[in-house]
């Protein structure tokens, strides 16, 4: 019997055709990612300009305020949808309809239950064109529209299940100086990269603007405005410094891991062919 069995050995380095699986693997997981953030929801940014003369038309005494900014017209007629009058909402809703506001959704939403025939009839037209299909008169099937839950949970689930995968490779690595170690810091390298970007989108900084007496808090993302006060978006200075953190100390992380893989594994090729010179 080998005085050597049982003793560790060097795993052969990766071909190149098991490379060029890897990256095959990892460009469909990182499409499929892609795809789960699209959304067919319409911003309506190219039609900012028009909430004001919009507004202006619809209320000659009152005006937004600050008057340099785009957007805050747009979150004024998301408050008229979510809190004005029955008349006014139904307006304002068709002027949202027809300049593609999407993101106004979930306020149409809570109009259906109004009681108001018109006001109900208009929220119905602007939910049909928004989402392209009809989920019916309940406004519960249109929230469960709007969460959409299955697209939310690819999103998070793959750049964990990558994070997941990239430490797996990365301690088998270290800890017996197989190759496949070196497929943990790319792993983990588009994790972060992912998670980076879906925190920044998910990030927003709160806005107030005036219409007459009244104060709007609203959030803006891609351009646009994405929900008031209750979209609760995380949002702030101190977000943005947090993720800007994570992401420098995350690349540093995956520096030292590489760094670390490839010492172990140039460490275990040695006794390797120690044990082989002596033989």
């Amino acid at each position: 019997m080998s005085g050597n069995s049982g003793q560790s050995t060097t795993a052969a380095p990766l071909t190149r055709g098991q490379r060029a699986l890897f990256l095959g693997v990892l460009g469909a997981g990182a499409l499929l990612w892609v795809i789960s953030l699209q959304t067919s929801i319409p911003s309506g940014k190219e039609n900012r300009e028009k909430a004001r003369a919009f507004l202006k038309e619809e209320f000659p005494d009152r005006e937004v305020s600050p008057h340099d900014n785009r957007n805050a017209p747009v979150a004024v007629v998301y408050e008229l949808i979510r809190s004005g009058k029955p008349k006014v909402a139904r307006r304002a809703i068709e002027f949202a309809a027809e300049q593609r506001f999407g993101y106004a959704a979930p306020y149409v939403i809570e109009r259906l239950g109004s009681g108001d025939p018109e006001l109900e009839r208009a929220a119905q037209d602007f939910l049909r064109t928004i989402a392209g299909r009809d989920y019916g008169p309940d406004a519960e099937s249109w929230r469960a529209w709007w969460r959409d839950p299955l697209q939310k949970f690819f999103a998070v689930a793959i750049p964990a299940l990558l994070a997941l995968a990239g430490v797996v490779l990365l301690t088998v690595g270290l800890v017996y100086g197989l190759a496949a170690g070196e497929l943990g810091p790319p792993l983990l390298a588009l994790a972060l990269l992912m998670g980076c970007f879906l925190a920044a989108t998910r990030l927003g900084e709160p806005h107030t603007c005036t219409f007459g007496p009244n104060e709007i808090t609203y959030y803006t993302g891609h351009g646009t405005v994405v929900g008031l006060e209750d979209a609760r978006v995380a949002g702030g200075i101190g977000h943005w410094i947090l993720l800007f953190a994570v992401c420098v100390f995350g690349v540093l992380a995956l520096i030292v891991a590489s760094a670390m893989v490839g010492f172990r594994r140039s460490q275990a090729a040695s006794v390797q062919a120690g044990r082989a010179g002596v033989r």
